[in-house]
């Protein structure tokens, strides 16, 4: 696979955002938000069906989301606009849940930064990029589904996928981790840990910038705990849209 440089392609008149750049420390949030704004204004019923599927998944019904500008855990209106976040569950040590306790503390504004010492990286990062990209509410599972709550839990676990499905886009966060190493959800890759400039392999050929890509995503996410969990499955299937945060560089899919 080869892909043009993006300075050639925006002088040929091409849409410059999808083609080839090095890959800086950080994303630029400036190269992902016209990713999601293209994607919804150019590519139709394609990618704006739940997952692109052909039968049409149902909205979720009664979700918590966090509010990014807020920042506590809120019910969602009907019809809001959200993001997902996909992950793996950090192993070991106490983390932010969602519990009977603090369901009233997580809902006050501010509720979540009382916590702020409980909460993942990864957790964090997303929040910081949801906002970011302009958007107010995200949809994690452990803050947004009651952990201690046998009644909540059920109502809210068999309509996971359509949570998915239904997200403007999932935030996934896909990074190795070596087996029976604990994954401490250090953050979103590249976003909360800047990884070294990746400069890609180039050639000029008749005056055009040619550069082959850091790797493709299908082989990459393969190298990481994400792929190994069983939800990933729906996860990734049905979401509209996907935000690949690798350590090798970040991935759009829809």
């Amino acid at each position: 696979e080869i892909h043009l440089n993006i300075e050639d392609a925006r002088r040929l008149g091409a849409h410059g955002m999808f083609y080839g750049p090095d890959v800086p420390p950080r994303p630029d949030i400036e190269m992902l938000r016209p990713w999601l704004r293209s994607c919804e204004v150019e590519h139709g019923d394609g990618c704006a069906r739940p997952g692109g599927v052909s039968v049409p998944i149902e909205e979720p019904r009664n979700l918590y989301a966090v509010d990014v500008q807020q920042r506590c855990v809120t019910p969602l209106a009907q019809g809001s606009r959200y993001l997902a976040l996909s992950y793996c569950w950090p192993s070991g040590g106490r983390t932010l849940r969602l519990l009977r306790a603090n369901h009233d503390d997580l809902h006050q504004p501010g509720g979540l930064d009382c916590h702020i010492d409980l909460m993942p990286k990864t957790l964090l990062d997303a929040i910081q990029l949801t906002a970011n990209l302009s958007e107010r509410y995200l949809w994690i599972d452990a803050l947004c589904i009651i952990q201690d709550d046998s009644v909540h839990i059920a109502s809210q676990i068999v309509q996971t996928g359509a949570v998915y499905g239904s997200a403007v886009a999932t935030i996934v966060a896909a990074h190795p981790v070596d087996k029976g190493v604990p994954d401490l959800c250090t953050g979103l890759p590249r976003y909360g840990n800047p990884q070294p400039f990746v400069s890609r392999r180039r050639a000029i050929i008749k005056g055009l910038r040619l550069s082959v890509p850091a790797g493709n995503i299908e082989h990459v996410r393969g190298l990481t705990r994400w792929a190994t969990r069983g939800w990933k499955y729906q996860e990734d299937l049905l979401s509209r849209r996907l935000l690949y945060f690798t350590p090798t560089q970040v991935y759009w899919q829809c």
